[in-house]
């Protein structure tokens, strides 16, 4: 059975964060949820540093179920998280993931998509 689950997460970092640091990251976290990057795309995760007023670095893993997006700024050490996936997974493990790069939570949400909107708890 498919499911659309969505958990977004915002806070901030310990410290900054570079291009190999976040490219290790998203490759741990596919494999700790059990998902699989899609193998078409060269570049999969694909992740930059972006510079100018709002630099920091970006990373978009594609999974078969969907995907994964981090975004990081450099200089407010904020970041947000998204993960979407048709696949069940574990918010805990993404959660528990965070903490390893030095990511503090903030705020979270997490919905299910699958017909509505819906808020869960995390």
């Amino acid at each position: 059975m498919l499911e659309h689950k969505h958990l977004i997460l915002k806070g901030n970092m310990s410290r900054a964060v570079s291009v190999d640091d976040i490219s290790t990251w998203l490759t741990e976290l596919v494999e700790l949820l059990d998902m699989e990057l899609i193998k078409e795309f060269p570049h999969n995760p694909s992740v930059a540093h972006i510079g100018g007023d709002n630099s920091g670095v970006t990373g978009c893993a594609l999974i078969t179920t969907s995907h994964i997006v981090l975004h990081t700024w450099d200089n407010s050490l904020d970041f947000q998280l998204d993960v979407y996936s048709c696949k069940t997974y574990n918010t805990t493990d993404v959660r528990f993931h965070c903490e390893k790069l030095g990511f503090n939570i903030v705020d979270k949400r997490f919905f299910d998509r699958k017909y509505n909107i819906i808020d869960e708890d995390i």
